[in-house]
């Protein structure tokens, strides 16, 4: 008997099964390799840390990365993880930032840069490596009284002007050259497909789905399954 959702990957085996991994994150992350954990034989093994033994084939290494609310210093630990000996070993690296890195005063552009410079500057060094960036991802709205209390004050409600930082970030990311795991679209969509968002102005923002969670940053268990195993198959089709 199969377990829940590896018919879905079992395709694919093949092509994980070489394929060496390293995932630098934090608490989101580590809600999808929960997720991950959960596909049975479809899923890699998981190795926690980031040391400089060699890396197997099929296993996939993670380490939480930095502190969150401090993206610069997530920037430069991958560039000191890598250069120490890690970005030769793995054929992937997969690399993402907490939605705490990214608030309603975060310079966008600024950060745009760094994160582009930072890849680029990987890529040119290891060039056998594939670096992959993913979408900020988001977090939920206020909603109920409180909220239309603050928007009948021309306030705006919980969450919104952050989502628009991250939405805009997560933009420019989607117009970069080069593979992109967009974490921030999947949380927007629930189970059913409805995609999550409020109106700030004349702008969408998109925001995460309450379907998907729980606590209104982290991911619930059946949507850790299902992004989970959107990330296992992102990652297989990989060229």
């Amino acid at each position: 008997m199969q377990a829940s959702g590896e018919g879905a990957v079992q395709p694919k085996l093949d092509l994980l099964r070489t394929r060496r991994v390293f995932f630098a994150h934090q608490s989101v992350g580590a809600n999808l390799l929960e997720g991950i954990s959960t596909l049975g034989r479809a899923a890699p093994v998981l190795v926690e840390g980031a040391g400089l033994e060699p890396v197997a084939p099929g296993t996939w290494r993670h380490a939480r990365l930095g502190t969150n609310g401090a993206a610069r210093g997530k920037l430069a630990e991958l560039r000191e993880r890598m250069g120490a000996g890690l970005g030769a070993q793995v054929d992937v690296v997969l690399f993402k930032l907490c939605y705490l890195d990214v608030d309603a005063q975060t310079d966008v552009d600024a950060l745009h840069r760094e994160i582009s410079d930072t890849l680029a500057a990987l890529r040119r060094r290891f060039p056998h490596t594939r670096f992959v960036p993913m979408t900020v991802p988001l977090t939920a709205a206020q909603r109920g009284l409180r909220a239309k209390v603050k928007r009948a004050l021309g306030a705006l409600p919980g969450g919104v002007a952050e989502n628009a930082r991250r939405h805009a970030l997560n933009q420019r990311l989607r117009a970069d050259a080069g593979p992109l795991f967009d974490l921030a679209r999947l949380e927007a969509e629930d189970a059913l497909g409805n995609h999550a968002e409020v109106r700030w102005g004349a702008a969408r923002v998109p925001v995460l789905a309450p379907g998907n969670t729980r606590d209104g940053g982290h991911l619930d268990t059946a949507a850790r399954a299902r992004i989970g195993r959107a990330l296992l198959e992102f990652v297989a089709g990989l060229p």
